[in-house]
């Protein structure tokens, strides 16, 4: 199970305060769809059942809408959360990318988390009608990066690493060619996407910042403890209204 699930269903059970629609259903839906080329993908998250992790943590947040939870042959490297429909899909191209490059790996598990978790967050802003200042997709990476750097306890050191490292890992996929952005996209660049991910890290984990260091301009490094307080002063705010 996420380690980062626990976290959150537990801060999701202490609150009321996050702005609710009038449709309280919570039997959200989620379906691993067969696929023409990419049935090892297919299989493969079959078995790790990320889906119903994430359908249970949007759950744990109290009453909501419900989602369909999809992993299917989209035509395209992507994921995807539509308001309009309230579906996040999960494409099986994305999947192939991350186990050609990772195999089964556990740090193959975790990319597909962050993305799972970066859509997640896409619904959380739709459903429970979330102020977001600057974009949408920036604030969707900072909220995936902070849930995941959040440990359940504080002495579980080698979880707290794994799943850090997962999201460093993640940096350097959407840094990858095949996941670039173009300038006119919703997403920041790949590169930007890669510093602001590695700065959030940088500034949750003490015991990464040697390494990260290596890899993250002394000119941002210096800055990056101070933007991972305000991201979670921020998110605490706008999700629990300051009362975790």
């Amino acid at each position: 199970m996420l380690a980062w699930l626990a976290t959150a269903c537990a801060v999701g059970q202490r609150n009321n305060t996050v702005a609710r629609s009038d449709d309280t259903t919570t039997q959200n839906t989620v379906e691993y769809r067969d696929s023409t080329d990419y049935a090892d993908a297919a299989a493969w998250m079959r078995s790790e059942q990320q889906l119903e992790l994430f359908s249970s943590m949007l759950d744990s947040e109290g009453a909501h809408p419900a989602v369909t939870f999809v992993a299917e042959d989209c035509g395209a490297v992507n994921a995807f959360y539509q308001p309009a429909t309230r579906t996040l899909r999960l494409c099986y191209e994305l999947v192939a990318l991350v186990m050609e490059q990772h195999g089964t790996t556990r740090t193959a598990h975790h990319i597909v988390g962050f993305v799972l978790g970066h859509e997640l967050a896409h619904a959380y802003i739709d459903l429970f009608n979330l102020p977001v200042i600057g974009r949408e997709e920036d604030a969707a990476d900072q909220l995936a990066a902070l849930h995941r750097l959040l440990p359940p306890s504080e002495g579980d050191y080698d979880s707290r690493m794994e799943y850090a490292n997962g999201v460093v890992a993640a940096a350097q996929f959407f840094r990858g060619e095949q996941m670039a952005s173009p300038v006119w996209g919703e997403h920041s660049m790949g590169d930007a996407r890669y510093y602001n991910l590695l700065c959030i890290t940088y500034g949750a984990i003490k015991e990464l910042r040697e390494p990260i260091a290596t890899l993250l301009p002394a000119q941002r490094a210096e800055r990056c403890e101070a933007e991972y307080r305000q991201a979670i002063n921020s998110w605490d705010r706008v999700m629990y209204n300051g009362r975790r």
